[in-house]
């Protein structure tokens, strides 16, 4: 039943259903697809998004040229989602709907160290699911978007990480990238 957590099941006879290693953990609240590019992962975060869309809002942090894509597949996938329930942000002061849309799209260059509107309306907001595309894109926790984004994931009830990069240079970046809560990591259970 939607909104009930629990473990995810595991593969039948014919194969179907979530192979070991793969899955969320519904303690601690978090996941991280990491395939290859065109296997599929804008679907599945959303698809996973939506089985949690009692606790919206949604926040999609996604890179500059993608807002519009994502905004598409939104549309596409959950088509009970009306266009106006949707926030687009298109600049650093572009806040107006952030606390009435059930998703907002957000690209990574807006998240700047003079977007303190934005970041306040973001903070303020309390996004309970976030899903971030390309998240690698917040290995160095000294980078500005990093400090941005990472309490706003930290303080989600749920964070969909999606990366086709998930091999990382030091072995610190990992625990960065899997974004950590409570001292455990929320994504990816290596």
């Amino acid at each position: 039943m939607a909104g009930e957590e629990g473990p995810l099941p595991r593969p039948d006879s014919s194969g179907r259903g979530v192979r070991p290693g793969q899955g969320a953990d519904p303690v601690i609240g978090g996941c991280m697809v990491a395939d290859e590019m065109g296997l599929g992962k804008t679907i599945q975060a959303i698809a996973i998004a939506y089985f949690y869309k009692e606790e919206w809002p949604l926040l999609i942090v996604v890179p500059s040229s993608l807002r519009y894509p994502w905004t598409e597949e939104i549309e596409k996938w959950i088509p009970e989602l009306d266009p106006e329930e949707i926030s687009v942000i298109q600049n650093k002061t572009d806040v107006g709907r952030i606390s009435t849309s059930k998703v907002t799209v957000l690209g990574y260059g807006l998240l700047t160290t003079d977007a303190e509107t934005l970041i306040d309306a973001l903070n303020t907001q309390n996004f309970s699911v976030v899903i971030v595309d390309e998240s690698h894109y917040m290995k160095s926790r000294n980078a500005t978007r990093s400090k941005v984004l990472l309490p706003i994931v930290q303080k989600a009830k749920r964070a969909i990480l999606l990366t086709g990069t998930p091999a990382l240079g030091r072995p610190e970046e990992e625990g960065q990238s899997c974004v950590q809560r409570n001292g455990k990591h929320r994504g990816l259970k290596v």
